[in-house]
């Protein structure tokens, strides 16, 4: 008999039980679990990422974007004052992201979640962004019809303006970049779609005016004539590009006259349409800021994990991040820390300016920084993993490259971790992060060789997370030959599921699922490999609606069912004959398939 807390035991672990399911689909297998993140299963099924080592605490903010680890337990937390920044969601659109708030970013042409944006403070120096009718803009040979209703702006409202050509000479609008000043960085961006006319040009302010070395902007193709190797256009979704040119200022309040359809050489009547224009002091393109009569200040982003719980361990850890930093000036973003800690040091950063193949990373704890083979190019997919163990051990690997080892390894105690940025709200990795992961051990060598490989999800398979959004029925055993089905639910119809359900059965209907499961502990980690507690069949998906709910039902059966259904003998006209040569019965059976007979009545036939 058990006792009260051996009773509380056991619904605690029951609790902490994850299932995994596999489904092997004609098109491919579909795996999800009951989790309610992602996670990361792999040939080492005890870890992540393929990791024997089961990590303390884990984010992964590309499949699950959130603020919640989908391992451990840990506040993380971002700081940044003012509703003024900007983020694309998932819709694809751009919006105002409020104060404290974290920016999810999501591509506006995949629709896909590119991670968490951390920028450093950037100030808009242009008034009235998104009004070009406003009198802050100079414009020759324009004419402006604001907020057209011709198309929807990036932000998915009509707030985007129609430029039309009035002269065939220079049709251009500018204003300058007040409070910059000679020498400045100065990033101009404006989000730009074709009209009758598909061409942008940039005339950058330098000391004097001048258009050879602004770029042309081709808005049917997406792609950028002249200009220089950091100038950009980038797809911003519904026919809307992203257009950018970054120069040093050789002037005091800079500015940058955009020029439609031709430099001197326009056609009267050509349109294109603009939204979003910016003129940030910064030596890189940043997100968006919009202003209307005064400039704008966007606030740095701070994530921080500001108490380090028991899960935390100083005197031996490991890290991992997947980042992807934004391209500056000949890829240049300076100095960054993917993770600070509560001093300058770091086990996880940028160093310093790039050399001839890109930019060196490393860890660095105060006395000389540790620097693993390989260099990093900005708007790539990046993977550091890095562990030490104080006072006299420390190794690094980037890209799966080779480890770097040092006898700097007195990290003290930290207090707090800071994701992207140093732990004075300065060196932000101005880009997006995509994971991070936290071992309270040393990991071997290998394990951070395999973790920082770029083919590092090609080792693990992704668990897609559905938590109280699905649900499996209660696996029952039979005292007879009787065959127990299995229905897994989906509570909510992805297009994907649903497109299944209404699809070809053949997709799915005899093909195997497996269930498997097992027990986490208390900061949700896989205490031993998970067992296989159910296989067989799927048979049947089903749609079920309920008022404005729905859910999609897949039950499945054990390999038992189908001895109680053999399937039924069929043969053809050619069949039958190899056994009875003679038989002809059958020759016309092709031609009755899916076509009624129409059979006479005695009565009509005696008429």
């Amino acid at each position: 008999m058990t006792t009260p807390a051996q009773e509380t035991a056991l619904a605690k672990a029951v609790a902490r039980t994850v299932y995994f399911a596999e489904f092997q689909m004609r098109s491919g297998t579909a795996y999800v679990s009951s989790w309610n993140a992602p996670y990361y299963w792999g040939t080492s099924p005890s870890g992540i990422g393929a990791i024997a080592t089961p990590p303390a605490l884990a984010f992964d903010f590309v499949n699950s974007p959130s603020l919640t680890p989908y391992v451990g337990s840990a506040t993380l937390a971002v700081t940044r004052a003012g509703a003024t920044a900007t983020r694309g969601n998932a819709a694809g659109l751009i919006e105002i992201v409020g104060a404290n708030l974290p920016r999810f970013d999501y591509d506006p042409a995949t629709l896909l979640c590119k991670g968490l944006l951390i920028e450093e403070a950037r100030t808009n120096r242009y008034l009235y962004s998104s009004a070009i009718d406003n009198a802050a803009w100079a414009k020759a040979n324009l004419s402006v019809v604001a907020d057209t209703t011709d198309t929807l702006a990036p932000d998915g409202l009509n707030t985007a303006e129609k430029l039309t050509t009035t002269s065939t000479g220079s049709c251009y609008f500018s204003q300058a970049a007040t409070g910059a000043v000679i020498g400045d960085k100065v990033a101009h961006l404006v989000y730009a779609k074709k009209g009758t006319s598909d061409r942008l040009i940039f005339e950058l302010h330098s000391a004097s005016w001048t258009v050879s070395s602004g770029p042309t902007f081709d808005l049917t193709n997406g792609t950028k004539i002249g200009g220089l190797a950091d100038d950009a256009i980038v797809d911003a979704g519904n026919g809307w590009y992203r257009c950018s040119a970054t120069r040093t200022a050789a002037v005091n309040n800079p500015g940058n006259a955009m020029f439609v359809d031709g430099y001197g050489t326009a056609v009267v009547g050509r349109t294109i349409y603009v939204w979003g224009v910016d003129a940030q002091v910064g030596a890189f393109v940043a997100s968006h800021i919009p202003t209307a009569g005064a400039a704008v200040t966007r606030n740095a982003d701070q994530p921080i994990i500001a108490s380090l719980g028991a899960w935390f361990n100083a005197a031996a850890s490991s890290y991992f991040a997947e980042w992807i930093g934004l391209p500056g000036p000949s890829g240049n973003p300076g100095n960054a820390r993917i993770l600070g800690l509560t001093s300058p040091k770091t086990p996880l950063s940028y160093n310093g300016s790039p050399g001839p193949s890109g930019i060196p990373l490393g860890m660095y704890e105060g006395a000389a920084p540790t620097i693993p083979s390989g260099t990093y190019t900005t708007g790539t997919i990046g993977r550091l993993a890095s562990a030490y163990t104080t006072p006299n051990d420390a190794a690094i690997s980037f890209a799966g490259g080779a480890i770097a080892t040092s006898a700097n390894a007195n990290f003290g105690v930290p207090t707090a971790m800071y994701l992207g940025h140093q732990f004075n709200n300065t060196l932000h990795i101005n880009g997006h992060l995509r994971r991070f992961t936290y071992y309270n051990t040393r990991l071997a060598n290998a394990d951070l060789v395999t973790l920082s490989r770029l083919d590092q999800d090609a080792l693990a398979t992704t668990w897609v997370g559905l938590g109280s959004l699905g649900g499996v029925s209660p696996i029952e055993e039979a005292d007879s030959l009787d065959a127990k089905s299995l229905s897994f639910t989906l509570n909510l119809a992805q297009p994907e599921w649903k497109a299944i359900a209404l699809g070809d059965v053949a997709e799915y209907r005899g093909r195997p699922a497996k269930l498997y499961f097992c027990p986490l502990d208390d900061n949700g980690k896989l205490i031993d490999t998970p067992q296989i507690c159910w296989r067989g069949v799927m048979d049947a998906m089903s749609l079920g609606i309920d008022g404005e709910e729905g859910s999609i039902t897949l039950k499945c059966e054990t390999s038992a069912y189908g001895l109680k259904r053999r399937a039924s003998m069929r043969v053809n006209a050619a069949q039958q004959k190899k056994k009875y040569p003679n038989d002809t019965g059958l020759d016309y059976l092709t031609s009755l398939i899916a076509q009624p007979q129409v059979w006479l009545s005695k009565r009509f036939q005696e008429r």
